[in-house]
């Protein structure tokens, strides 16, 4: 468990050792990581580690238990050392766009017509606008299915936002997406902000409260699992949505 002092600006956090009590593995994903099938315990035994807001500057610094007597290497060999640097490099990344089918009378036709890429999207060349690097250049992929959602539920495509805006050779796929989602077909959501819902397991008939509404693309999310599909719905369920007043 954390806890943060609001003073400091500080987080401290134990790192317990794990040990895996069973792991089979499944299979390889397209990414490259592999499916596993696990449960892990985890031990007393554990690493301190204290996070402290230092402004823009990035510092990490690694010390052992005292009286441990154990050395700690503070260079790529460490694991500690490189999923911070994995971590700093992946936030400073933009993300890619994703979007969601709405669950309705159009959800086939949609996803046919996003397999098909009529766009031409496929190993496009671009020059990366968004680059303070002139000559920068960008292959887009055409969009896909985001794999661990429920096939044709949801989308992906390399190109973020700001690219997609201000390249002319996507204009055609950023005016789509604007039409599309402007009457309802699809939700331009992040792909990270469609689990919550996913978990809630919502169905036709719930009653749920969302209180952390804002800007709004999970709970249109929660109606869509009330309506289940339905074209006309009535009477099929209740999201109280809510935010803070700022």
């Amino acid at each position: 468990m954390g806890r943060i002092n609001s003073v400091s600006e500080r987080l401290h956090l134990s790192a317990h050792a794990k040990v895996n009590l069973y792991l089979s593995v499944l299979g390889r994903r397209s990414d490259g990581y592999h499916l596993v099938d696990t449960c892990l315990h985890s031990l007393v035994l554990a690493d301190e580690i204290t996070a402290e807001l230092l402004g823009e500057r990035v510092e990490l610094t690694l010390e052992s238990r005292p009286g441990s007597g154990l050395a700690v290497a503070a260079d790529g060999d460490n694991l500690i050392c490189r999923a911070a640097a994995a971590f700093i490099a992946a936030a400073y990344e933009p993300l890619p766009a994703s979007f969601r089918i709405v669950n309705s009378q159009y959800k086939g036709v949609l996803n046919a017509q996003l397999a098909a890429d009529p766009w031409g999207l496929e190993g496009l060349e671009i020059e990366d606008p968004t680059s303070a690097v002139p000559g920068t250049m960008f292959t887009v992929r055409a969009p896909k299915p985001i794999e661990w959602l429920p096939p044709g539920y949801a989308w992906i495509i390399n190109a973020p936002r700001p690219i997609m805006r201000k390249c002319p050779a996507l204009k055609s796929f950023h005016n789509w997406l604007i039409d599309e989602n402007g009457q309802g077909k699809i939700n331009r959501q992040e792909a990270v902000s469609m689990i919550p819902p996913m978990l809630l397991d919502v169905k036709p008939g719930h009653t749920v409260i969302d209180l952390c509404a804002a800007p709004g693309s999970k709970t249109a999310q929660l109606v869509d699992f009330l309506h289940a599909g339905q074209a006309h719905p009535r009477n099929c369920g209740l999201v109280l949505a809510n935010d803070a007043d700022t």
